[in-house]
């Protein structure tokens, strides 16, 4: 496929993304916020403040500037997801042409990585697609045929994975890990030998590297919390919160943080691990199974055709098969997909924690079908149709993702304004029932610019809510209520008999009470 075919792809996705952002430009979610707050700190000149042990710096520092030039915040942050977009397609075209693909596929395969960073690039507003752009321009690296033959190739793309530790702190324990493996594996592949003294120097260049690349945002957590944290609470932060839950009602955010949610750092300072004591250990081995379900769904919403293709790379990999050569680059693109993947089972799996691997397997997917065509399998007649169906399926998934959040979001906006035009702001709490409910009070109040106080759970009394009203001194409390019969018995309850005020037909479904503490 020649450069020209890109330029199409890149043209035709501009297009999409801007016919389309009207109706996804107020697409949002919780996290967000956080790293909203990092950016305004940042632009404010508040270094210290915005070191944040929870959500890596990388995206609130490139969306820094916009802010001080006095650009939207979110706005620009949707801009600047279509631009990870962009680069990522041109890494993805520069991925497939390492291999032989036919060009119907590479043609088929395009289609489909328009289709999906339309569908990322409108889902979330942060983070999770610049570490997608990050990861496959690490990819790239380690699949040039000279990559590990030299140093400088192993400290360029040690220095790819370090960038990839500032977009998600997470990336750091996988790149510890990934990058020494496929430096043993292209040992072994090219010298019979997994373990050499070159091999050795290569390993520990990359770790130097890596780690160096690393430390400064290191060193500043440390310097700010005290404690050793490599990011987002480290892992051992998601085993402590299962075994010490917070059930949390109402919490005082830090002074400049718009909610407890902006940083939760200090809420699981006790360093549990997996092996602290029996207990731990089950719920860690619970975990590793409800993950594991997690990640199969997660699989099989992309593609019904995912685990398989995996199945398959792995079978030519380890099977010799003569009549498909593998090369290094796809046992490459297999440790990767692979190791990325299960390394989520530890603490969590999201749809869009594994995002990269949608992209790895279309590339396999091509690799295989394109291997298929050859004399020797008896399926060559039917490759064509049997590669058409295979594909089509990659088309679903972001198609069903764009159709869930087409006009999403737009309430929340239209509330935060609502607020903001009858000057209601200051200490806010709200009433949750629900964890999206919760999403919704965060994100009103940051659009809002209020401080929000909680509930963080919806598993509360009202006479706890009255105590956390009077504690914290709120000022206003909004309700949201979606029939009359909920907003009649909320106007009769302890809560709304203790309000100064009632303000109601602000925003539909919604009732806001002041307070003077």
């Amino acid at each position: 496929m020649k450069a020209k075919y890109l330029l199409f792809f890149i043209t035709v996705y501009l297009l999409l993304f801007v016919i389309l952002f009207r109706e996804y430009c107020y697409v949002m979610n919780p996290d967000a916020t956080g790293y909203l707050s990092v950016a305004e700190k940042v632009a404010q000149g508040h270094f210290f403040d915005s070191i944040n042990g929870i959500w890596s710096p990388l995206g609130s520092w490139l969306l820094a500037p916009f802010i001080k030039a006095g650009f939207n915040p979110v706005v620009t942050a949707k801009l600047l997801n279509g631009l990870y977009s962009c680069i990522s397609l041109l890494l993805f075209y520069k991925l497939i042409k390492k291999f032989n693909i036919l060009f119907y596929l590479e043609i088929a395969l395009m289609t489909g990585a328009v289709l999906l960073l339309l569908s990322f690039a409108f889902s979330l507003l942060f983070a999770d697609l610049l570490l997608v752009m990050i990861l496959l321009l690490y990819l790239n690296r380690l699949t040039n045929k000279n990559f590990g033959r030299d140093y400088k190739s192993i400290i360029w793309a040690a220095m790819v994975g370090g960038l990839g530790f500032y977009a998600k702190a997470y990336t750091f324990y996988f790149m510890l890990i990934h990058l020494p493996l496929v430096i043993l594996i292209l040992e072994k592949r090219r010298n019979e030998r997994f373990f050499s003294s070159e091999g050795l120097k290569k390993i520990l260049l990359s770790l130097i590297v890596l780690i160096l690349i690393s430390s400064f945002w290191m060193i500043s957590l440390n310097y700010k919390y005290g404690n050793f944290i490599v990011g987002q609470r480290n892992i051992s932060g998601t085993i402590s919160a299962l075994y010490h839950p917070q059930r949390i009602i109402g919490a005082a955010p830090e002074e400049g943080n718009y909610a407890l949610f902006d940083d939760i750092s200090g809420l699981y300072k006790e360093n549990i691990t997996p092996f602290t004591n029996r207990e731990t250990f089950v719920i860690q081995l619970k975990l590793i199974i409800t993950n594991f379900f997690e990640l199969i769904k997660s699989f099989n919403e992309f593609s019904f055709a995912f685990i398989l293709v995996i199945l398959v790379s792995l079978y030519f990999l380890f099977a010799k098969d003569e009549r498909v050569p593998v090369k290094d680059g796809q046992a490459v693109l297999l440790s990767f997909i692979l190791l990325w993947s299960l390394g989520f089972l530890l603490f969590s799996v999201q749809s869009r924690f594994i995002w990269i691997t949608d992209f790895i397997v279309m590339v396999l997917c091509g690799i295989i079908l394109s291997e298929l065509t050859k004399e020797g399998f008896r399926m060559k007649r039917y490759s064509f149709v049997l590669s058409m169906l295979i594909i089509a399926g990659f088309y679903v998934y972001p198609f069903l993702l764009l159709k869930m959040r087409y006009g999403s979001g737009k309430k929340l906006f239209d509330v935060a304004a609502a607020l903001k035009k009858n000057n209601i702001k200051g200490k806010m709490m709200g009433g949750v029932q629900s964890d999206s409910g919760l999403s919704d009070m965060v994100i009103i109040n940051y659009l809002n610019h209020s401080r929000y106080y909680g509930p963080y759970t919806s598993n509360y009394s009202w006479e706890e809510i009255l105590s956390a009203l009077e504690r914290f001194r709120i000022d206003f409390y909004v309700y949201s209520y979606n029939n009359p019969w909920q907003k009649e018995s909320f106007l009769k309850g302890d809560i709304a008999a203790r309000a100064d005020s009632v303000y109601d037909g602000i925003a539909p479904g919604v009732l806001v009470l002041t307070f003077k503490q």
